[in-house]
């Protein structure tokens, strides 16, 4: 994660500006932090992905989004601290995930139309700059999200695809796929995608012709 801009925007402001600005930030407790591009093996993934879900879920009451809808999170219920500054958005994250699936009504996040709450499914394609981030930070958060059925972690670098799979509430079940003939599946959706489709543009090698 890059160093943030600011340590004071209440998530209103932020909200605000982002509809105005020219990169895409990230925000969480109150500070704002601009976002690195992917590089061409990430918008490979990311392309594919999307293209694969679009087609599969014709018709049906969910809809793939990519990298530019924003995702809300509330992260704790724990009561603001004495002497704090109020409204700093000490309780929320705001991100762009490269890819989610939202089955049913969109529901915004506290009412910014371009920002939701429900997602259903996550994606990340992770790179060098991003992979703890991912890894770590936004799993902590992403399974804080009540609709959030899995979230799906896809590797820019090898052929990896990590995904945690919600089974009851506050349990996740952990599973990794490291063969091109490995399905990634989506079952509630009846979506299954081999990983062979997804690195099928892949270059491990930029120099490989």
């Amino acid at each position: 994660m890059a160093q943030p801009s600011r340590f004071d925007y209440t998530i209103q402001e932020y909200l605000w500006e982002e509809q105005r600005s020219e990169t895409k930030r990230d925000f969480y407790n109150g500070r704002v932090y601009a976002m690195a591009g992917g590089s061409p093996n990430h918008s490979r993934i990311a392309t594919d992905l999307l293209t694969e879900l679009t087609v599969a879920l014709r018709g049906k009451e969910c809809e793939a989004f990519n990298s530019d809808l924003k995702i809300g999170v509330t992260t704790s219920n724990k009561p603001k601290r004495k002497g704090r500054t109020p409204n700093l958005g000490d309780e929320d994250f705001v991100t762009y995930p490269d890819g989610s699936i939202v089955c049913g009504k969109l529901d915004y996040y506290k009412g910014d139309r371009n920002t939701i709450a429900n997602p259903t499914y996550l994606v990340e394609v992770l790179s060098p700059s991003t992979r703890n981030y991912d890894r770590v930070f936004k799993l902590e958060q992403y399974q804080k999200i009540p609709s959030l059925k899995t979230y799906v972690m896809i590797d820019s670098e090898k052929i990896r695809v990590e995904y945690y799979s919600k089974i009851a509430k506050g349990q996740w079940l952990q599973g990794t796929l490291t063969e091109l003939e490995d399905l990634l599946l989506l079952e509630e959706l009846g979506i299954s995608i081999a990983l062979g489709i997804l690195y099928a543009r892949v270059k491990f090698n930029e120099d490989e012709e």
